[in-house]
């Protein structure tokens, strides 16, 4: 849905500053939980919502503040090829996106990211490099399915749904247990 709320927007901003008051954006609502507490007047972003700008010539889209997630998503499923060339927009949910659907990517930083020792996608140094990636997964096939399946494959085995429920599971097991024997004897029990 397209629905630009900006003059809405602005008029809670200015009311806001008129009043000397903190604002606090939100969008869903469902991070409130995580880091610090923000105190502030809520700014509601829902009413601003809808893709501004698909330029695929230029790898760009553009989405207004409130354009929920699933929204977005559809354009990571149509992705042949992921992008990425900042260190701080992103990183790691666009990797993540990207791989949870097998989109090979090419990208100026280095996450960190491997599967056998090697990267899971291909890290370029340079303007020159990252065309010649991207020309390589659109021109070879059998590169771009193998690019895909280590992308996908890496995601199923670390960050899925599944293995993240697995790793807390483990976790949950570990910080419930009884200590061992050696444990109380270390403590001196």
């Amino acid at each position: 849905m397209d629905r630009d709320g900006t003059d809405d927007l602005l008029a809670h901003v200015r009311e806001a500053a008129s009043r000397g008051a903190a604002l606090r954006i939100v969008g869903g609502d469902t991070k409130r939980f995580y880091g610090r507490a923000i105190d502030g007047v809520p700014l509601a972003t829902r009413g601003h919502t809808g893709i501004l700008r698909h330029d695929p010539a230029e790898l760009v889209l553009t989405a207004r503040g409130g354009t929920p997630l699933a929204e977005v998503e559809t354009w990571f499923d149509r992705a042949r090829v992921f992008l990425n060339t900042s260190l701080y927009e992103g990183v790691p949910n666009t990797f993540m996106q990207a791989w949870a659907r097998g989109v090979p990517t090419v990208a100026t930083v280095d996450i960190g990211a491997r599967a056998g020792g090697k990267p899971v996608y291909e890290h370029v140094t340079s303007v020159e490099e990252s065309v010649a990636g991207i020309e390589r997964l659109f021109q070879d096939e059998l590169h771009w399915t193998r690019a895909s399946a280590r992308c996908r494959e890496y995601f199923e085995r670390s960050h899925s749904p599944r293995e993240a429920l697995a790793r807390y599971e483990r976790l949950f097991a570990e910080l419930s247990a009884e200590p061992s024997d050696t444990t109380a004897a270390a403590d001196g029990k």
